[in-house]
């Protein structure tokens, strides 16, 4: 169905009044989003408002509406092309909005032409022209109800050009407009210049040659061996020189006390634009058989987690029955049956209802919409053409394409079989990236389609959003009670809740990383342009961290489907320092270095077993390997020097914890060998060592535990002013060459503290710092440990939302940085105290404590 604002609206008075009524809907919700400029959510509903079956009058104002979203997002020629059609209606309002709007829209397109094009001639005249023009004046768009709507226009076809995302700069006059000098489009990401064609050329074009690659675990980045005659990318285009107060781009140097000057919200990056292959062959062939494996392994361990929790739970159940028999008799309420096979067919059940559940879900929280191919193809053409060549190319279904009317920017795919799959992207997606850009990342979701990696990872979404869902209904529903009491329950309830949602996110972990790499891969094959891909993701972590500073807090709609984003929300605090850093090779703080400390290291594969998304710097080099291998100029150009190795005395403190399980594991092997000599010599004070599972539990705590102690003061060292950095520049934490988290560095930062203000954070999970050059994440433990968490009062961090604070404690980097809190205080006085070194030493000496008495109970 074609969405075109100035369609004809013939035979639309014929439909049922409740079809008008969704229409007008939309153009209230989306009026009121463009009132709040929201421009993401106002382009998506206004553009439904404007469907040939809406009444004219819905859609003369959709479109006028649209044409104020366009222009104040920056892209003009698209509000320019929408609004000429309105100077020809015969209702006068319209025309003088449109005439004068048009002139403006002009103006700025061409700052220097002091002689605009006219907007096209009226077809009628009118008596009142003063009058109009009066009434004219008065006029508000987002507001504006016009007299006669019966004459709606043709337009132009949309163009080509997709708007970019910056909704940062705040209305100067009633038309909305925003001054050349105050956005130069030269400095947006992405700008309307011109651009080569992007068809691809066909599959049969492509020449065959033997190829190096080894994927994805075996590969490593000095086995691909470029071509240096082609390698023409280490300089960037030169910009002209900016003032003091205009934003940086990433070819351009930047002082430390411009980048600290200069608010996020005002940078605009310059990107390289590398090229994309015009013939290209394979990357060599794959085994698909390691992913499958990987996709029934997880599918087992969920399985495994979810038997195994339910089996404690049922034995903690009939133990406290037991208990209090004395007292009241429960005995009849044992549970005896094994929750296994329930388990099985549940899980079945879920796998099989997955897209329908996940549609439902995603509808009901984030508004999900139908996208026609047609629509589409307004913003990315290339990626309507692609996605029908390559279902074609391997008989596939069309997966059913989804649109989230929100700024957030998020892809998503899921669904049990290829024919039920889905594709759901947002608007502010859309918005973010250029047309090629578009179509790399749908290629890449496909690819999960076509590798079958998406089935198993939809049904571990489904198992998850079951307790996130009840989290966050029940804490909504405990921030409306008045009683401190009731709010403390259900904290602790929705929090039980919230600790489920992250304990089964565990089995999909390793999948969720792992095939990214594979669907890169094949985006990079299916559209020859791997650096579209690379932009992708750069664009996508920066208007991740964008999101995260204009909401205030973390989407629930990028953590509850974290597994199934194409780049994860983690990576937005390192994307917040991107505009505050220089692509240059010479500066320290440029962009790969601050992604390269990740990207060869591998260390960094075990430090991300918590992440379901590989290190961002490992993948984009990927892509710049799989760019040099066709002799393409990459999109970022990486040091070709090795990081130095780090010393072994760090990784064993970083891992001393889990060192002590395999430890406490050989002690208590040699406790049993022990055991059983005794018992061949008929040692009976010994003999009862052999075989006793008390032992082997009791001295793995044991070494746990230990580990922890020798750990703790290299973990957190003194914080004393001499070793302390006030008020660091992100990027240069970033760049820091220290890449294990044991290796902290003492800060204090002085920020605006972000975060949920609600019941939601009672364990602090979502605490961030703004900083003047970017978002750092919050690790905060309460004097009172977790108990202190949940406990309604008013000295918890969330009541410091949305405040200044000055921050202090150790900065740490794993895949994403975060700082481990010391104090939080207020620019009013108030002060925090955090207590995580003594926790850490607390649950060291309550788990040795449970080993040894495990072991004296064997």
């Amino acid at each position: 169905m074609s969405n075109s604002p100035n369609s004809p609206a013939s035979g639309s008075n014929s439909l049922p009044s409740g079809e008008q009524a969704s229409y007008q809907a939309a153009l209230s919700t989306g009026l009121a989003a463009l009132k709040r400029k929201d421009y993401g959510t106002a382009i998506a509903h206004l553009e439904t408002a404007c469907q040939t079956k809406a009444d004219r009058s819905t859609q003369v104002k959709a479109q006028m509406g649209l044409v104020k979203a366009y222009s104040s997002s920056g892209d003009v020629k698209l509000a320019i092309a929408l609004c000429k059609p309105l100077c020809d209606s015969t209702s006068s309002r319209v025309q003088d909005w449109a005439t004068q709007t048009l002139t403006e829209l002009q103006q700025r397109l061409n700052p220097a032409s002091s002689d605009p094009v006219a907007p096209p001639p009226r077809p009628v005249e009118r008596a009142g022209v003063e009058q109009a023009g009066a009434d004219q004046a008065g006029v508000d768009l987002t507001g504006f109800v016009p007299l006669s709507a019966d004459a709606l226009p043709q337009a132009p076809s949309r163009p080509l050009a997709n708007p970019s995302a910056n909704t940062s700069n705040p209305s100067a006059d009633p038309t909305g407009f925003v001054p050349l000098e105050a956005t130069p489009a030269t400095l947006r990401p992405n700008s309307l210049r011109p651009k080569p064609p992007v068809e691809p050329p066909q599959q049969g074009d492509r020449p065959e040659e033997p190829n190096p690659f080894a994927f994805p675990e075996e590969i490593q980045p000095e086995e691909v061996q470029s071509e240096p005659e082609h390698q023409t990318g280490a300089a960037l285009p030169q910009t002209p020189p900016q003032a003091a107060t205009s934003p940086p781009s990433l070819g351009q140097r930047v002082s430390p006390s411009t980048r600290a000057a200069t608010p996020p919200t005002a940078q605009r990056l310059e990107w390289r634009q590398a090229g994309r292959a015009q013939r290209w062959g394979s990357l060599g062939p794959i085994n698909l058989w390691q992913l499958w494996l990987l996709e029934a392994g997880t599918a087992i361990a969920l399985f495994v987690l979810i038997v195994v929790s339910l089996r404690m739970a049922i034995a903690s159940f009939n133990a406290f029955l037991i208990t209090i028999s004395r007292v009241l008799d429960f005995r009849n309420l044992l549970i005896y049956s094994d929750p296994a096979p329930l388990v099985f067919i549940t899980l079945l059940a879920l796998l099989g209802l997955s897209p329908w559940i996940l549609d439902a879900l995603l509808e009901q929280q984030n508004g999900l919409q139908p996208l026609s191919l047609a629509r589409l193809e307004h913003h990315s053409p290339e990626a309507s053409r692609l996605l029908k060549r390559l279902c074609n190319q391997r008989r596939l279904a069309l997966p059913t394409l989804g649109l989230l009317p929100t700024s957030t920017p998020v892809a998503l795919t899921y669904g049990f079989i290829p024919s039920k799959a889905r594709i759901v992207v947002s608007q502010g997606l859309l918005q973010t990236l250029d047309e090629d850009e578009i179509a790399a990342l749908y290629a890449h979701e496909l690819g999960h389609i076509v590798n079958w990696d998406f089935a198993i990872l939809s049904l571990v979404a489904v198992v998850t959003q079951i307790p996130y869902f009840l989290y966050w209904q029940l804490s909504e529903w405990g921030d409306r009670q008045s009683s401190f009491f009731l709010q403390g329950i259900v904290a602790a309830v929705s929090t039980l809740f919230y600790g489920l949602y992250r304990l089964l996110r565990w089995p999909g972990l390793w999948l969720a990383r792992v095939r990214i790499y594979y669907s890169d891969r094949f985006s990079a094959e299916a559209t020859g342009n791997p650096n579209g891909l690379t932009r992708s993701c750069l664009k996508l972590t920066l208007a991740t961290a964008q999101d995260l500073q204009s909401r205030g807090q973390t989407d629930p709609l990028l953590e509850g489907f974290d597994l199934l984003a194409p780049v994860g929300y983690r990576s937005a605090f390192v994307g917040s320092a991107f505009p505050y850093s220089a692509n240059s090779a010479e500066d320290s703080t440029s962009l790969t270095a601050l992604l390269e400390r990740n990207r060869h290291s591998f260390y960094q594969r075990w430090l991300a077993v918590n992440h379901p998304h590989p290190p961002l710097g490992h993948r984009l080099h990927l892509l710049s390997q799989y760019a040099r291998h066709w002799r393409l100029d990459s999109e970022l150009d990486w040091p070709t020097s090795k990081p130095s190795p780090f010393p072994l005395q760090s990784l064993l403190l970083q891992g001393a914890p889990y060192f002590g399980i395999p430890i406490g594991l050989a002690v208590a092997l040699c406790l049993w060998l022990i055991g059983g000599l005794a018992g061949l010599l008929n040692w009976t004070a010994l003999d009862w060592l052999w075989g006793d599972r008390a032992i082997l539990m009791g001295c793995l705590l044991i070494g746990c535990s230990l580990g922890t102690l020798m750990r703790i003061n290299p973990f957190f060292p003194d914080i004393r002013r001499d070793v302390t950095q006030i008020n660091p520049l992100l990027p240069d934490l970033l760049a820091d060459s220290r890449g294990l988290p044991v290796e902290s560095q003492p800060v204090q930062m002085q920020g605006k503290l972000l975060g949920r203000r609600s019941l939601s954070n009672s364990v602090c999970q979502d605490l961030l710092l703004q900083t003047q050059t970017g978002l750092i994440k919050l690790h905060y433990a309460s004097p009172l440990g977790a108990i202190g968490n949940l406990m309604v009062q008013p000295k918890h961090p969330r009541q410091l939302i949305s405040t200044n604070v000055t921050v202090k404690g150790w900065f740490r980097q794993g895949v994403t940085p975060w700082i481990d809190v010391d104090t939080i205080q207020s620019h009013r006085g108030l002060v925090l105290k955090a207590s995580h070194p003594l926790w850490a030493t607390v649950i060291a000496v309550l788990t040795a404590l449970w080993g040894t008495y495990l072991i004296a109970q064997g």
